[in-house]
């Protein structure tokens, strides 16, 4: 399937941008990546979350450069990369590096608080879905082995790695229907 979406991801450039290099690479990435997770889609195949999380990781590495080289991001591409952005310039979530700065998007999940993570590698998951937290996590599997065996610790456990807000109120809510959510 990777191979399927980087040869998908070549074409795009083609269709879209074979007469348009005005663009920014980073625009252009999107472009391109969103074109081909769209294809496959259209086509009735199943996108996994770790695709599309890869997807987004490459996403946010093009966004970060154009923001090395003082290029604007355009907010619906950010918006896609977004649990995968890092910019060190922003890098120092306590301190006042932020007060005074534009608004945006992206700076004000961090002022409000709601950015869950202090740590530089570990993804803000906000704007995932708890599945897509698991994958990027690399721990899906031990949470549908967790979920199979009705263990409310292990899942809670898990759920907290993936920066849920109330891991025991989804695992009770999990747990009262499993057969709803594939268990």
């Amino acid at each position: 399937m990777e191979n399927l979406v980087k040869y998908l991801h070549e074409c795009a450039h083609f269709f879209l941008h074979a007469h348009d290099k005005t663009k920014p690479y980073h625009l252009r990435e999107f472009e391109a990546e969103t074109w081909a997770l769209g294809k496959i889609r259209a086509g009735g195949l199943v996108l996994t979350d770790e695709l599309v999380c890869e997807s987004k990781r490459r996403i946010a590495k093009a966004i970060d450069g154009a923001r090395n080289r003082g290029i604007r991001i355009n907010k619906q591409t950010e918006k896609f990369a977004r649990p995968y952005l890092h910019d060190p310039k922003h890098s120092d979530f306590t301190g006042n590096v932020l007060a005074g700065l534009p608004d945006d998007p992206f700076l004000n999940l961090i002022r409000d608080g709601r950015r869950h993570s202090t740590e530089p590698n570990k993804p803000d998951y906000a704007g995932m879905t708890v599945n897509e937290r698991l994958s990027c996590a690399g721990i899906a599997d031990q949470w549908r082995d967790a979920a199979r065996r009705r263990d409310r610790d292990a899942m809670i456990e898990l759920l907290k790695q993936v920066d849920v807000r109330s891991p025991a109120s989804s695992v009770d809510t999990m747990l009262a229907n499993p057969q709803m959510y594939g268990f």
